[in-house]
């Protein structure tokens, strides 16, 4: 009897095929992990990547127009806000800064015509007449912050110191020809009056200033000066908090909103912001604070005020997703925490500064000392 030959794989060909079939379901198996990662990190990415460059082109915008309209060598950035005890710690181990300027407003600035040599004590009034100063559209009287300009010598009202207060009220009075001010003729002027000043005693019209910078009056060395100007000033800030969730929150305020200004959230996961300066001076050199301007008695270029000048403010910004693991996450300095994380660094230069460097170079030198320029 003949016996019929069996078919069927051998043992090598078997695990031949086994390690093919493995290659290629590792294969297949690693492409759908790889597009379930990135169909995963892509929208975390995309929202943290819109969060940070949200608030960096803010920031940069009003750097940019930090002391626009405001008197020159206004320190407009605000000292001691390096490390700010109230932050989260971000991922390299630090406190966030908090970062506070100064910028102009849409409104021109106003000539004074009666100030506080005239015994108004907490009020001035400007040669506008019959309109209110501040848009009755806009923000509240009380949310104003405004550069009191003094002139250290009336006889040529040369406008050479400064200080700021918040407004406390606004209106329009009839001034009577009968208080003897020749500047002011009768009829309706607008009206301001300052928070925190005394009634009937001029000199703390410039002594109280209530919060820096309190410009370069010291003591009650110029209060017995003649305001001649008010100029209107928006005080910005950012600073990072957590929320109840935990998560860290770029926020600002601004004085436009109210008095105490209202922070409010600007972009979430900004988890650090450190912020540095450099000057005229020394403009290879960073710091972490800006520098003090000078007593600006002469704006040239030999004085240290020039100098004290900030010429760059560079701000650097970390922001995370609030997905865990992701691939590409990045621990904190605490070695916990993995994130999907980045980092966005950018310099902008005051156009202020931009003016003034330009206006001191010939043919076009700044004006002479004694005077401030006004746009």
């Amino acid at each position: 009897m003949t016996r019929e030959r069996e078919a069927g794989f051998s043992l090598i060909e078997l695990l031949v095929a086994m390690t093919i079939t493995l290659i290629v379901s590792g294969a297949i198996y690693g492409l759908l992990a790889g597009g379930q990662n990135a169909f995963r990190r892509e929208p975390e990415l995309t929202e943290r990547q819109q969060n940070i460059r949200l608030a960096m082109d803010l920031i940069m915008r009003d750097t940019a127009n930090a002391g626009v309209s405001l008197p020159p060598f206004t320190q407009v950035f605000t000292t001691g806000l390096d490390d700010d005890a109230l932050s989260p710690p971000g991922p390299s181990g630090e406190q966030s800064d908090e970062y506070e300027l100064l910028t102009g407003t849409n409104q021109e600035s106003e000539p004074v015509c009666v100030n506080n040599t005239n015994g108004q004590g907490t009020q001035v009034y400007l040669t506008r007449t019959s309109v209110p100063p501040i848009d009755p559209d806009g923000p509240t009287p009380q949310a104003r912050k405004v550069f009191l300009v003094f002139s250290s010598d009336p006889a040529t009202n040369a406008e050479d110191r400064w200080t700021t207060r918040r407004l406390s009220d606004q209106d329009v009075d009839n001034y009577p020809s009968t208080a003897g001010t020749p500047d002011c003729s009768a009829g309706n002027h607008a009206r301001l009056t300052f928070a925190g000043a005394t009634p009937g005693n001029p000199t703390t019209l410039c002594e109280a200033a209530e919060e820096p910078p309190v410009g370069n009056i010291s003591g009650g060395s110029g209060c017995t000066m003649a305001v001649t100007r008010i100029v209107y000033a928006n005080q910005v800030r950012y600073r990072i908090r957590a929320e109840p969730d935990g998560v860290p929150v770029l926020e600002r305020s601004s004085s436009e909103d109210g008095n105490p200004p209202t922070f409010h959230a600007l972009a979430r996961g900004i988890e650090e912001m450190q912020i540095q300066y450099a000057s005229v001076g020394d403009p290879d050199v960073w710091l972490d604070e800006p520098p003090v301007v000078a007593d600006p008695v002469a704006p040239t270029a030999d004085i240290p005020g020039y100098a004290t000048l900030v010429r760059q403010v560079r701000v650097t910004l970390t922001s995370r997703s609030e997905a865990r693991n992701i691939q590409g996450a990045t621990n904190n300095a605490g070695g916990a925490d993995p994130r999907l994380r980045g980092t966005l660094v950018s310099t902008s230069t005051p156009r202020a500064t931009l003016m003034h460097l330009a206006r001191n170079r010939p043919p076009s030198p700044i004006p002479s000392p004694g005077l401030w320029y006004w746009e």
